[in-house]
């Protein structure tokens, strides 16, 4: 049989042919769904955007409520999740009477971490709601226990006296107190020195601020009788200079501010602490006018300190008239011989002889000196106990215990 090679040729054309168009076929339909999938692709990243957009629209607008739209913006620009649980921790400062708006500047401003501000916020929010607080303030006393501040004829002020004209002018007034309050206690309780370090710097910034806003406030006759400091954060604030200067004084005390020992005979330095303490806290009250902020705190501090004073000079006048024993330190310099206080030196000065020692660095807290005074004419010998701190101007390093 001849073989045709015309008509194979011819067929095997075909063939190819053929299958040429179904491969342009399937791939002409595979590249139609590639495009279907593309566009599906495209409307879902399309809509999820929209939802998004629709979703960030809605937090921004409810954002709005708390904040200006700068800080909005920048709240948003943090991302949905960290928008949502600001809101959220918003909406619980706001149901206890705080204002949630200071809280993203200073939180800014001190690189507080987003763990560390959603924290703050949960303490503040746990915090007493606005007006409500009714710790008192408090000092420890002479055995190393705590005393709430209680009417006595010694002049302690009762702090429920001042209820009715504690309350912080409004919900921002009322956010910085409870922050400042909550940084302090940090500022000394915290587990690792940058903890502290961060806190009391803190502190110092919200302390700022409080200043800044009470100043304002002052141009606001409705807001005259609004008070910086809740009593819980007056607590706070007595608590923790009482603990520096029991510190610095080298007696042992606890996180919390209250002596780990008892005082013994070591009263002078005890009550010295007392006084640097209340001064301290009388100096964080001043604002930026040199006036005191709160009159309640300027009360407290004045009546803490002349408790403070009154302690010394019987402390000073018991040991004038006992015979110590091997358990009392006997703190008198120079019972026996007194030595005149004003003098007059070389140049027809007169000069006080007492501070002039006193700066010489001749005493140490507690020391009981003995002077002679002329007063009415007549030289009376009196009695000092050497603090090193200016109490007030008749009690300037040294607390005038009376004469003998």
């Amino acid at each position: 049989m001849a073989f045709n090679l015309a008509g194979f040729g011819a067929g095997f054309a075909g063939k190819l042919s053929e299958r040429l168009d179904e491969d342009r076929v399937r791939a002409e339909k595979l590249i139609d769904e590639n495009r279907q999938i593309a566009t599906r692709q495209r409307l879902a990243k399309q809509a999820q955007r929209d939802q998004e957009k629709k979703i960030a629209e809605e937090l921004t607008s409810k954002l709005s409520l708390y904040f200006t739209p700068e800080q909005a913006s920048e709240i948003m620009g943090k991302g949905i999740g960290a928008a949502q649980e600001t809101l959220r921790m918003s909406g619980d400062l706001v149901s206890k009477g705080f204002s949630p708006a200071p809280l993203l500047n200073f939180s800014s401003s001190q690189n507080m971490s987003e763990a560390e501000t959603s924290e703050l916020i949960t303490d503040i929010a746990a915090a007493p709601s606005v007006g409500t607080a009714t710790a008192a303030a408090e000092t420890g006393d002479l055995e190393g226990t705590s005393t709430s501040a209680r009417p006595t004829k010694n002049g302690i002020l009762n702090l429920d006296y001042y209820t009715s004209s504690m309350k912080p002018a409004d919900e921002e007034q009322a956010t910085l107190d409870a922050a400042y309050a909550i940084a302090i206690q940090k500022s000394i309780k915290g587990k690792t020195p940058e903890i502290r370090k961060k806190q009391s710097e803190l502190a110092n910034e919200l302390l700022a601020q409080i200043k800044a806003k009470d100043a304002a406030l002052k141009t606001d006759d409705a807001s005259a009788d609004s008070s910086p400091f809740s009593k819980s954060t007056i607590e706070s604030m007595l608590k923790t200079q009482m603990k520096l200067a029991l510190e610095s004084n080298d007696f042992s005390v606890d996180l919390e501010g209250r002596l780990s020992q008892k005082i013994g005979d070591r009263v002078p330095e005890y009550n010295v602490a007392v006084i640097v303490a209340n001064k301290n806290v009388r100096t964080l009250n001043t604002g930026d006018d040199n006036n005191p902020m709160s009159t309640q705190v300027n009360q407290i501090t004045k009546s803490n300190v002349q408790n403070a004073v009154k302690k010394i000079q019987l402390h000073a006048r018991n040991q004038h008239s006992m015979k110590p024993t091997s358990q009392i330190t006997d703190r008198r310099v120079n019972p026996t011989e007194p030595f005149e206080r004003f003098a007059t030196n070389e140049s027809g000065k007169q000069v006080d002889v007492l501070q002039q020692r006193a700066s010489q660095g001749a005493y140490k807290i507690g020391d009981i000196v003995y002077v002679t005074e002329v007063q009415d004419g007549i030289p009376v010998t009196k009695i000092h106990v050497y603090t090193g701190v200016y109490t007030s101007d008749k009690h300037k390093n040294f607390i005038d215990a009376g004469r003998i």
